[in-house]
């Protein structure tokens, strides 16, 4: 189990396109290179395994930071592993309070939701949000449960806390009455519960045993902040949102699961979907924003590396001729390199539109 959520934007599938138009050119050399938009961590877990350099990594989202704990497993204690296998056996969920039962009250089938009216729930059967089943629900709620405990007693570091959250993350995922993100729920009521298999555990413990080089950090927060606070890169690598889809409410309910100190008076009141109570600026997120954050990023990361490479999309809210006009204005040399891609479906359905991967390579002249 190498991915741990679905995941729209992964460069999973992509990763051969990254090496023969970024990766190879730097394989022999240690460089410091940035992954901008780590997301789930799929880029910096191949670089990691797979060259030698200082890895330095950056994202606006809770879950990102969680999900790549994988990459710092080296500073985990040895018995997190043995704590990750008592993890999926808990099932004492009748020990905790109503209060310590958050996301099967919020987020589950027959739970009782305080931040929204039964009447949000007219059109369909249940009268709660739908999110997860009862099992699963409670079952979140007891895992997170466990970690706070386990964290607040001193029995874990704060990489073991990350990584053990890593597995309610994906159990959560694996389990969600979803397509893929979290802005809506299907209407099915009974699915049953997936465990992660006891592979994937394995496999994190032979990766421990490995020693694998640790990043030099996790820079959590707008990107733009976080390019001025890192050393001088040879490589920054970036993946922002092509279009104008918000993952602050696609995958809200990651990062609640991600914070220990999450409570209910973070999700915005009478929200269907339990969205979070406070807006996360995004200006990748609208039209006129994207124009502006987009000249930043390639202003500031010019300021901050020798080289960067933006992943895009043809269907992208940017042009090509946008993106050229921003390097010709700061007299930055940029070459362009495309490969044609399915669009993803959250339903699996796949659309006839044809559409390019790009990749921007951007440089000092």
């Amino acid at each position: 189990m190498k991915k741990i959520i679905r995941y729209i934007g992964s460069k999973e599938k992509l990763l051969d396109f990254l090496s023969e138009t970024i990766f190879n050119e730097y394989k022999n050399k240690q460089i410091n290179f940035l992954d901008g938009f780590t997301g789930t961590s799929v880029v910096s877990k191949h670089c990691q395994e797979n060259y030698d350099w200082n890895l330095f990594l950056s994202d606006i989202s809770d879950y990102s930071e969680v999900i790549s704990s994988r990459l710092f497993i080296s500073l985990c204690s040895p018995k997190v592993f043995s704590i990750l296998r008592e993890l999926q056996k808990l099932d004492n969920h009748e020990s905790l309070s109503d209060e310590k039962l958050v996301f099967f009250n919020e987020f589950s089938i027959k739970g009782t939701p305080r931040t929204v009216s039964k009447e949000a729930f007219s059109n369909q059967d249940v009268l709660s949000r739908m999110f997860f089943t009862e099992e699963v629900g409670k079952k979140i709620d007891l895992m997170r449960t466990h970690i706070s405990n386990l964290f607040n007693s001193g029995e874990i570091n704060e990489y073991d806390k990350r990584l053990l959250l890593m597995l309610v993350i994906a159990f959560a995922d694996k389990n969600a009455n979803t397509t893929s993100v979290y802005g809506a729920y299907l209407k099915k009521q009974d699915r049953p519960t997936v465990y992660i298999p006891e592979s994937f555990i394995d496999l994190l413990e032979e990766e421990y045993k490995q020693k694998p080089t640790t990043p030099k950090g996790f820079f959590k927060g707008d990107i733009i902040t976080n390019l001025k606070e890192m050393p001088e890169l040879d490589v920054a690598y970036f993946d922002p949102p092509y279009n104008t889809r918000k993952y602050e409410s696609n995958y809200h309910i990651l990062n609640y699961i991600s914070s220990l100190d999450f409570n209910i008076s973070e999700i915005k009141e009478g929200s269907k979907t339990g969205l979070p109570s406070t807006k996360t600026k995004n200006l990748f997120g609208s039209k006129k924003g994207t124009r502006i954050i987009f000249k930043d990023l390639i202003e500031t990361g010019m300021e901050s590396s020798k080289n960067i490479f933006i992943s895009y999309s043809s269907d992208g809210e940017m042009t090509k001729e946008e993106v050229f006009d921003i390097c010709s204005d700061n007299n930055f040399e940029i070459n362009v390199y495309t490969k044609d891609y399915k669009k993803f479906k959250a339903n699996n359905i796949e659309t006839a539109k044809s559409l390019d991967e790009i990749i921007y390579h951007i440089r000092r002249r």
